[in-house]
């Protein structure tokens, strides 16, 4: 299901659906691209449960509430990609 234009503002989500093969409870998914600084940024306000990154070979899931739980114990509002991958416990890589 895709959200509609309002969701996507207020919300902050692109799509809502199934992790194939890995989950069958439906998440809702920030899909937004990373911006011109290869970074991409953030709500704590988000109805996302899952926030995607996308590079050559495959597309990387973080869990969003758990990235909130780690920006709230730090004063680093700007986080590398593989240190969360390092430092989270919930992150999905899938090949392409």
């Amino acid at each position: 299901m895709y959200a509609t234009p309002y969701q996507q503002q207020t919300q902050l989500w692109d799509i809502q659906g199934i992790i194939k093969n890995k989950s069958n409870q439906s998440f809702k998914f920030d899909l937004r691209p990373l911006n011109k600084n290869f970074s991409k940024g953030g709500s704590f306000k988000t109805k996302a449960d899952k926030m995607v990154f996308e590079d050559s070979k495959s597309f990387i899931l973080i869990d969003v509430k758990e990235l909130h739980d780690k920006l709230r114990r730090t004063t680093d509002r700007v986080i590398q990609l593989n240190d969360l991958l390092n430092e989270l416990e919930w992150n999905i890589i899938i090949k392409k």
